[in-house]
């Protein structure tokens, strides 16, 4: 009978008890003197592959980790149950020490040795390999191998995939218990290989309320306010800052290389400064890395310029090119851009090249379809070396070509069909960068593509960007082109949205007669069509039949700027003369179940306050309140459409004797008309409005009626479209105990100050321990807290205040 091999003690190499259970997992020591005598070494030699150290590693120990809880977690659960994990991003975007912290993590754990390779440098195949050994080999002489698996860190994988991969076919082949976090901007495409891609951090959004706290709750945000308050100690974030800090940070994509990159600055320059610098020279801003950190550490070029060099001729000429779509871009107008140079059936294959290196970035579409878009941090170095190459120009000459050929009929009809409106939205940015580089010259191509650009605010809603004059172009000397033409009806069509409706029908007028000169039938009915609907002699329901037969003819049509304008007016009926009667609601019922199945959203706006007005009329006070909540939330920030929202929840208020609630909306609501250019305060609604208005200030106090119109003057666009909808306001956000933390880091940080160690906590929330230590030591770092005790106090600091306020 052959006996088993005797087990002995990982630390003192002694036997194991005989009577120690062979159930579950193995005993590892023999005594608990010999387990804490473990666990202190491991506390010794918490770095990745102690005794090794590097620059990197260095570094990555004397700042502190911000952000990336959830990743961090991820990250840690991959690489045990992986043999080849690879993290994978853009320049920039924070590899390296995100992989360090995951092995620092996993040997704080224990059962797993850390060693760390550093390719940075390497000068070919045999110098990695050397490199892998000599590492392994230095863990193994040291006698810090323990019975669990080994962990080789394995940084800066990009300029040499082939030979990595051949070196660890013989680290796997050497080493069975061997596994590898390995870095690099693309995957390896070994066997077994897992792939773990990152992007920039969280950042705040156009919705982010001003707040500190608010734009707090984003890591890109508190990173900068780490590594700014690093080179400058007074450094707040404040309310009147915030938002220019939340915004750099958005603009960085979040990437934490430039976001520490551009903190430094804070030193030399405010932040509209840095955004200044952002806009004339931001590879020259983006500079001043850790002296000690690899050259491409260093700065935001060197970061970029590592991965362009790698890349091949054609992907090189398409990386450029792709400089001038800021908006995104598919493969057709990649190819349209790249030119003659690169064969239009490579463009697909070239692109998912490109994505796979972590330089473009593929976004689903809503039409079920890909985009790809750039990063905004690359696209400064695509732009660098698209003037460096005197390409520039001809690739904005490709892509006024391909707008103008994407306009279809548009150019010459002013008629945009639905198709051809979700095509040309996607492109909304690139459009306006060309028409930024024809408006320098007399190029006639502007004509049609700002017609159709104004069009297109026209469709979902947006305030005119500028006043509408294309006079100068349709007035130019010489024959009436169908694109002059083309152009005229288009302006007339939006001179009718906008106003004022006299201009509008002397445009359609003078459409029409150039339409008749020409012998253009399908013109001079559209310009009839615009006409009529301009008319305002019927009232009632000829004037709402006489709008449902246009909006009926122009669907048939697929004329989506005269659809969007028939349901305009149909909403400006309404709020005008006060339409009442079953017919109105039932059609413009229709309408906002068409428009919201439609690609042009804007006339919901004003059809939802429509709607609410008729509501309000029959005392149908729940269908008011929801359409009125609807516009509030569709209308973002567009204030004449949130001010009407504003005046009907006014309404309710009144006649449910809320008059100070009342009077507070109607203020609010006038100061945003007053930031309205053009916004009128006539007709049924209007008087409605006044007639409510009068009515609260009779009802209330003076004081009282003064305090409300003073505390109406003083909310933000935000913060009343808040008060209306009864949401919690920006200064009580503010003094939320929440309000720097995630909702489960504030239930850990609870947790916390009730005494309960990470293994009860993560019993109550279903987590591992791993991940409640993982979320204790990011509240510590967000709140700059060194200890449990730290966190517990502050806990009870920041709830009282609540309870307080």
């Amino acid at each position: 009978m052959t006996t088993a091999p005797s087990r002995r003690c990982a630390t003192c190499d002694g036997p194991l008890p005989g009577s120690a259970s062979t159930r579950g997992s193995a005993p590892r020591y023999c005594s608990n003197a010999c387990r804490q005598r473990a666990y202190r070494q491991r506390l010794k030699s918490t770095g990745v592959g102690a005794g090794s150290s590097t620059q990197a590693q260095a570094q990555a120990h004397m700042s502190s980790f911000v952000g990336r809880t959830d990743e961090l977690v991820e990250l840690v659960r991959l690489i045990g149950g992986a043999r080849l994990v690879t993290v994978t991003g853009p320049p920039g975007s924070g590899k390296t020490r995100l992989a360090l912290e995951a092995a620092s993590t996993r040997q704080r754990a224990g059962r797993m040795t850390i060693t760390y390779a550093e390719l940075d440098g390497a000068a070919g195949p045999e110098e990695v390999r050397q490199r892998i050994t000599r590492e392994l080999t230095r863990t193994s002489d040291a006698g810090r191998v323990d019975r669990g698996a080994r962990l080789l860190v394995l940084d800066g994988c990009d300029d040499l995939l082939d030979a990595c991969g051949t070196a660890l076919d013989e680290a796997f082949s050497g080493c069975p218990d061997l596994r590898v976090l390995a870095t690099s901007r693309e995957a390896l495409r070994h066997p077994g290989e897992v792939v773990f891609p990152i992007a920039g951090l969280p950042v705040p959004d156009e919705e982010t309320d001003g707040a500190p706290a608010e734009v707090l709750r984003f890591p890109a945000v508190r990173l900068f306010m780490d590594r700014a308050r690093a080179v400058k100690p007074d450094f707040r974030l404040t309310a009147a800052n915030a938002l220019h800090v939340g915004a750099l940070c958005a603009r960085l994509d979040g990437l934490p290389l430039a976001i520490e990159l551009a903190a430094q600055q804070v030193r030399a320059f405010a932040l509209e400064g840095i955004h200044g610098q952002l806009d004339e020279a931001p590879l020259h801003l983006l500079t001043g890395g850790w002296r000690t950190a690899p050259p491409r550490h260093q700065s935001l070029r060197a970061a970029n310029d590592s991965s362009y060099d790698l890349l091949t001729p054609d992907e090189r000429r398409l990386f450029r090119a792709l400089a001038e779509a800021p908006g995104g871009f598919g493969p057709d107008l990649a190819a349209a851009l790249a030119g003659t140079a690169v064969e239009p059936r490579t463009v697909p294959g070239l692109l998912a090249s490109l994505a796979a290196k972590s330089l473009i970035t593929a976004v689903p579409d809503a039409a079920g379809g890909i985009r790809f878009r750039m990063p905004e941090t690359l696209r400064y170095s695509a732009r660098e070396h698209l003037e460096d190459s005197a390409e520039r120009d001809a690739v904005r000459e490709r892509a006024a070509v391909w707008f103008v050929k994407a306009l279809g009929d548009f150019g010459e009809t002013g008629a945009l069909s639905r198709a051809g409106a979700r095509r040309l939205a996607r492109e909304r940015t690139n459009l306006n960068n060309t028409l930024a580089w024809l408006s320098a010259g007399d190029d006639e191509r502007q004509v049609p593509l700002a017609a159709v650009a104004e069009t297109l605010d026209m469709l979902v809603g947006e305030p005119a960007a500028r006043p509408l004059d294309l006079a100068p172009a349709v007035g130019r000397a010489g024959p009436f082109t169908r694109l002059r033409l083309g152009a005229l009806s288009a302006r007339a069509v939006l001179t009718a949205w906008y106003g004022p409706e006299a201009s509008a029908r002397i445009l359609a007028q003078q459409a029409r007669t150039e339409a008749s000169r020409s012998g253009d039938e399908a013109q001079r009915a559209r310009m009839d069509a615009l006409l009529g609907l301009l008319e305002r002699h019927e009232r009632g329901q000829a004037a709402v039949r006489r709008l449902r037969q246009c909006l009926g003819a122009s669907r048939l049509q697929d004329d989506m700027p005269m659809v969007a304008l028939s349901l305009h007016l149909l909403a400006r009926q309404v709020l005008t003369v006060g339409e009442s009667d079953r017919l109105a609601e039932t059609v413009v019922d229709e309408a906002i179940t068409a428009v919201r199945d439609e690609n042009a959203p804007g006339p919901l706006s004003p059809l939802l306050l429509a709607r609410a007005a008729l509501a309000l009329q029959t005392g149908d006070h729940t269908q008011a309140a929801d359409r009125l909540s609807d516009l509030l939330r569709s209308a973002g920030e567009q204030p004449l459409w949130s001010a009407g929202a504003l005046e009907g929840f006014a309404i309710l208020a009144a006649r449910g004797r809320a008059y100070e609630r009342a009077l507070r909306l109607l203020t609010a609501a006038e100061e945003l008309r007053r930031a309205t250019p053009g916004a009128t305060s006539t007709g049924w609604w209007y008087r409605q409005v006044n007639a409510v208005r009068t009515s609260v200030i009779e009802a209330l106090p003076r004081k009282q009626a003064a305090a409300a119109v003073t505390a109406g003057r003083s909310l933000s666009h935000r913060q009343a479209r808040d008060h209306a909808l009864d949401l919690p306001s920006s200064a009580e956000r503010e003094t939320s105990p929440r309000s720097a933390l995630s909702e489960r880091e504030w239930q850990v940080a609870v947790s916390v100050s009730q005494g309960l160690t990470n293994r009860q906590i993560a019993e109550q929330v279903y987590l591992s321990p791993r991940t409640i230590d993982t979320h204790i030591r990011n509240i510590r770092s967000t709140l700059g807290l060194g200890s449990r005790a730290q966190i517990a106090a502050w806990v009870v600091r920041a709830t009282s205040h609540r309870a307080a306020g």
